[in-house]
This record gives structure tokens, C-alpha cells and sequence, in this order.
């Protein structure tokens, strides 16, 4: 087969917008360094801001991020024309909670998704994939967010610097003006090119980047049909409670919060027993998240695995000069490509999810197996414990037992352990060491039912619940492939390596050869 020429491209440009046959929507975001200035107006100003990011395609379109201008572009294969551009709007912060500080309180952060009145999320799509729902078209986005950030200019602040070094302060009417601190909005990073009053002198909203989710928009009309909201930030702030927004490189509590949280990078669809499934990967905290997207304006998550471990902390282990060997045992660092391959085609006959880790350097190979969904368990009566989520999705809060509510999740028996203050505390004689029978536990909580303990010395009743990501977690599993997990290149001069969840260990094999790591057809 020979390779096309030059004659075979065809290049679909922005040119249009530049010269105004065509009209941007307000919100396509068109700012940073002037272009080039030729007979006095800027050369190609929308055409060089507009930067593609990524590309998902159908047999007919293809759909580009524009990733620091929030928009889509939608390009006609057939006429290589740039058709519309779609702008991906804001995430309001009043509406949709969000964790922004990495202090709060300084040196022991806390998971808190919390809502801020005059803040907004710009989605700032990263990667982008066209999926087919019934004849329909749908595009799913990882809303990562990203800021211009170059040597003779640079957009990004934190919002308490707001009136320092030449910056316009927040607007003394704004609503958040009180909430500069560092434990709520102060070290959240934001754009300084948006939401300045009408006369330019101060800020009377805030914008910050990515929306820490994914969106799911109608082909046809770029409508957004579905935003997952704050549940990347639920499921991960309830999953790794020691670890939330934690960042690649170092192991830690709410690293990423003040930026991108997760920081959804990576995306791949894929379609087993007739379901369809967005595949997520979390650039910081790491790990792969799951939605079915099946319905798409009514996804929802399927699961979420996280082959990290996070008792090595790959900058400490640098400093202390054992950052080679630490790198193998350390599990999944920076998830950047996600690539689905179906049982159709697959060497070993399975669902798989490949994925490429920019930080690790690593491979991994996960099979994907559809399980039973289990019903969660009744919540418990009325008489055992008052549940400060009832009704709604448990919510980890890491709070201390008499400040409010305390959670763990248990990936064992899937469930979450809630503390909360007793009723019957004071009723409770100081010498008696018998709980009010009320709080006897009654059934095993590895059944997913109810068990309920009391505690004298803390005056507190702690209640273990089926947590609604547990339910969703066990109908969708990902589990590593045989027969390599961590393949490392030939270039590397080491041994393949396989890691092991079940002891915790790195199984390394030698002598090797390059095709030794290869799965066989």
C-alpha cells in the first residue's frame, strides 16, 4: 500500500472566523498574547488561539477540543469545513459543590465539597469521544481544564491575590469577597480573564479551571445532555479518604484541590453486552472511573479501581535516592491514554481497557467483567441511628465523632462506617458499660444489612450502611491481566513486572526478552 501525498490532506481551518463570514458564540473563550500585527489588525487572531486538543470521530464528523477556548468544533469529514463551534458553558458553584482548598484547615485538609455564590467551573474539555446510541450521535468530554501559561504572559491567579501586584481586587458587593482565605476560595487558581465588572476594576465573579467531570453532549446540536456534577470528587473523597485529590508524583491529602481536583484526563468509550461505557482516567489521584452511558442524558457511575499505592510517595522516594526501585512497586502513576479493545478482537478473547501511564511509565492490561448488581441493604431503623445522608449518597467528612459525622468506606464489605452523637449517651449511666439495647447490632454487616456499636467514651453510635459507589463498584469490575500488569520498554534494560493485589507484591522475571511480555493472539 502506498503512503498518501500531500495531493490525499485536506486541512479544515478556522480562517472563516478570522474573516468573519462566520461568528463565534460569546463564550468560545478568544484571549492571551496578540497575534502577529499586519497592516494593523491581528493575523489570524481566532484562528491562532483556537489550539485542538484531541479528536473524537464518527463516519461523518469529527469533534475537536478546543481546550483553553472551552468550545468543540465540528468538522465535516467530507468538505474538511469547520461547520460550528460549540461553546461548553460554565459549571455554577452555587449549584454544583466543589472541594477548592488544599488548607482547610492548613496541614490537616479535610474533604469538603462545599458551594460558593459568583464561582464557576470552565469545563476546558480535554480528550473528546464520538459515540452511536441507537442511530443517534453523542460526544462524552473529560472536562480537565488548562491555563495559557507562557514566558511573556500568563492568565492564572490564585483568588487571594486578587488586588496584589497590579491585579484588580474582588468587588466589595461580590459574594465571595469574605471567602479569600485559604481554607475556602483563597488558593483556589483562577483565570484573570474573566469576570471582571463592566468598567474593568474588580472582580465581581471567578472562574476557575476544569470542571472535574465529564459531559455528554448531543451530536447533532452540541446541547449538553448530561454533567456528572461533583460525583468525581464524591467517589474518590469516599474511595481513598486518606489520598483525596491527591497528586501523581506525591502521595498526599488534597494536593490537587486548590487546582483541578482529579483532574479527568484520559477517555475511552467502549460497548460490552450491549451497554455502552465511558472509561475515565484521573490524572493526579489516578485510577480509571466508569459510567454507563447507555442512556446518555441519564448516565450513570458504574464503578471506579485504583491500582495505586499510595504508600510510596514517588518524590520522597527520589529524595532518598531509591526512586527506581520504588517506581516498580508503586502501582499506576499519571493515567494519560485509555484505549478500549473489544472481545471481538481481543488476543485473549476478553473486554479489555488499556492504559498508558505518562508518570510511571507504565502499561496496564485490565479486563473488564460485568458482574450482578447487589441490591443495597434497607437503611436501619429509625431507633438504631439517624443517618446525616439518609436519602442521599453517603459522604465521607473525615470530621471528628463529636463535631459531626465520620465516615470510612470498606472496600471488604462494602459498606460505610458512620459515627454520629447517640441519643441514648445521656441516658447512659457513666458506670454502665451496657449500650441502650436500641443499639445492639442485629445483622452482619457483611451482609450489607445494618450493624450498629455504641461508644461510651465517645458518646457516639457507630452504624455501618451499603454505600450506593460500593453497590455501583461491584456490578463492574476491572481487574488486571494476565499475563503483564506493569510492562516496562525494552529500552529499559529491566525485566517485565507483575504486581499482584492480593499479596502486594512484584513478581520479576529474568532473563527477557521483549517478546516475552507480549500477550499471545
Amino acid at each position: 500500500m502506498a503512503a498518501p501525498s500531500q495531493g490525499d490532506v485536506s486541512i479544515a481551518d478556522f480562517h472563516a472566523y478570522d474573516d468573519e463570514t462566520k461568528t463565534l458564540h460569546e463564550d468560545v473563550r478568544i484571549y492571551g498574547p496578540q497575534a502577529p500585527i499586519v497592516d494593523g489588525e491581528p493575523e489570524r487572531r481566532i484562528s491562532q488561539i483556537l489550539e485542538p486538543e484531541y479528536a473524537g470521530v464518527t463516519d461523518t464528523h469529527a469533534y475537536v477540543s478546543l481546550q483553553e477556548a472551552n468550545a468543540i468544533a465540528v468538522v465535516d469529514l467530507a468538505t474538511a469545513e469547520v461547520t460550528d463551534v460549540w461553546p461548553m458553558g460554565f459549571i455554577d458553584r452555587n449549584v454544583v459543590p466543589f472541594d477548592p482548598s488544599d488548607r482547610d484547615p492548613e496541614d490537616a485538609p479535610e474533604f469538603s465539597l462545599r458551594t460558593y455564590e459568583g464561582v464557576y467551573g470552565i469545563p476546558q474539555p480535554d480528550t473528546v469521544e464520538a459515540f452511536t446510541v441507537n442511530g443517534k450521535d453523542y460526544i462524552v468530554t473529560a472536562n480537565e481544564g488548562d491555563a495559557r501559561d507562557y514566558d511573556n504572559y500568563t492568565e492564572e491567579a490564585r483568588a487571594k491575590d486578587l488586588g496584589d501586584d497590579g491585579i484588580p481586587p474582588a468587588c466589595d458587593d461580590a459574594s465571595f469577597a469574605d471567602q479569600l482565605d485559604d481554607a475556602n476560595l483563597g488558593r483556589l487558581n483562577i483565570t484573570l480573564e474573566m469576570g471582571l465588572n463592566e468598567d474593568g476594576t474588580c472582580y465581581e465573579e471567578l472562574y476557575h479551571y476544569g470542571s472535574r467531570s465529564l459531559s455528554i453532549l448531543d451530536g447533532d446540536t452540541g446541547e449538553i445532555v448530561y454533567d456528572s456534577g461533583s460525583e468525581f470528587e464524591e467517589v474518590t473523597g469516599e474511595l481513598l479518604p486518606d489520598f483525596f485529590n491527591s497528586n501523581h508524583s506525591e502521595s498526599n491529602m488534597e494536593g490537587r484541590s486548590d487546582d483541578k481536583g482529579p483532574e479527568p484526563e484520559g477517555l475511552t468509550v467502549g460497548v460490552i453486552d450491549d451497554r455502552t461505557y465511558a472509561f475515565v482516567g484521573f490524572e493526579r489521584v489516578g485510577g480509571i472511573i466508569v459510567y454507563d452511558v447507555t442512556d446518555p442524558a441519564n448516565s450513570t457511575y458504574a464503578g471506579y479501581v485504583n491500582n495505586r499505592d499510595f504508600s510510596i510517595s514517588m518524590e520522597d522516594s527520589v529524595d532518598a535516592g531509591t526512586g527506581e526501585e520504588d517506581l516498580l512497586k508503586a502501582g499506576d502513576l499519571g493515567p494519560e491514554g485509555l484505549e478500549f479493545v473489544s472481545a471481538a478482537i481481543s488476543p485473549n478473547g476478553k473486554d479489555l481497557l488499556i492504559v498508558g501511564n505518562e508518570v510511571s511509565g507504565t502499561t496496564t492490561f485490565f479486563e473488564v467483567e460485568l458482574k450482578e448488581t447487589e441490591e443495597p441493604a434497607e437503611p436501619a431503623p429509625a431507633s438504631a441511628f439517624t443517618s446525616p445522608t439518609a436519602g442521599t449518597r453517603p459522604l465521607l467528612t473525615q470530621s471528628s465523632p463529636m463535631g459531626g459525622p465520620a465516615m470510612k468506606f470498606s472496600w471488604a464489605t462494602g459498606t460505610e462506617t458512620v459515627k454520629i452523637p447517640s441519643p441514648c449517651a445521656a441516658a447512659t449511666p457513666s458506670t454502665s458499660t451496657t449500650p441502650c439495647a436500641a443499639e445492639r447490632p442485629t445483622t452482619s454487616s457483611s451482609t450489607g444489612a445494618t450493624a450498629t456499636r455504641f461508644s461510651l467514651a465517645t458518646g457516639t453510635t457507630t452504624a455501618r450502611i451499603r454505600s450506593r459507589f460500593a453497590a455501583a463498584t461491584s456490578s463492574l469490575s476491572l481487574t488486571p491481566s494476565s499475563p503483564v500488569l506493569l510492562m516496562r520498554s525494552s529500552t529499559t534494560a529491566r525485566p517485565p513486572t507483575r504486581s499482584s493485589w492480593a499479596t502486594g507484591t512484584v513478581t520479576v522475571k529474568t532473563p527477557w526478552s521483549p517478546s516475552a511480555a507480549r500477550p499471545t493472539s
